[in-house]
């Protein structure tokens, strides 16, 4: 199986409609077909940018509830990584120190991709790792003909 970390800009693009990729990875995610690896650092920062969505864009308490228990579902049901081992030790960083969790993950979650549509953070340009660094519309092209197995 497919194993993948998302940036937090993917996940949020397609819970909240505002790209169509990543409306499709978000079913993908929810079909089953890659499994998804987060740390504790990248689910406390999709946690905390989803609660403060919520709360500007939701009105209703079950609404702003129901979007945070689907983060916490996607964490519970999927793998969490231990990077305390690695931190501060992959032989290349990004441009942002904030982001440099998202690698951590990758190296330590032994996943095939890394997800993001950040360009400013650098994660695009670096190549030295085992895993794919790739926008999202690239790693939907590239997955496109995978199946889930039965």
């Amino acid at each position: 199986m497919i194993k993948v970390v998302f940036d937090t800009n993917v996940i949020i693009d397609g819970l909240l409609g505002h790209r169509s990729d990543c409306e499709e990875i978000i079913d993908c995610f929810n079909a089953g077909i890659f499994r998804a690896a987060f740390s504790q650092e990248t689910i406390g920062e999709l946690m905390y940018i989803t609660k403060k969505i919520a709360n500007q864009e939701l009105q209703l308490e079950e609404e702003k509830i129901a979007f945070l228990l689907y983060i916490a579902d996607m964490f519970f049901y999927y793998k969490s990584v231990n990077t305390l081992k690695i931190r501060g030790n992959l032989e290349v960083y990004c441009n942002d120190k904030f982001d440099d969790m998202f690698l951590e993950c990758s190296y330590a979650g032994h996943v095939h991709y890394l997800v993001t549509n950040d360009t400013k953070s650098g994660l695009l340009d670096i190549n030295c790792y085992e895993f794919k660094i790739v926008p999202s519309i690239e790693f939907l092209e590239q997955i496109k003909g995978y199946k889930h197995p039965q």
